[in-house]
């Protein structure tokens, strides 16, 4: 566990942010007391499949790709120039 006074905690405050979201618990003290700081358990973020919804020859293209939205068939891709 890290310790650091409240001024310190002040000047390297993002640090400490990046510090506890990396699984450290840190500890602060200030006025006599410990306040302590650590990541809340969560599940890990699955990153959702994209693969077939976006169906492209070339995504290194992306930015000259055009999109029209058709209510029946949903969103397809504008042939372009």
């Amino acid at each position: 566990m890290k310790h650091y006074t409240s001024s310190e905690a002040r000047t390297h405050w993002f640090k400490i942010l990046d510090e506890v979201a990396a699984g450290e618990t840190v500890a602060v003290d200030r006025n006599g007391r410990r306040i302590l700081l650590c990541c809340e358990e969560t599940a890990p973020l699955s990153i959702p499949d994209y693969h077939g919804i976006l169906l492209v020859d070339s995504p290194d293209e992306a930015d000259r790709w055009t999109w029209d939205w058709e209510p029946d068939s949903g969103l397809k891709l504008r042939d372009t120039p």
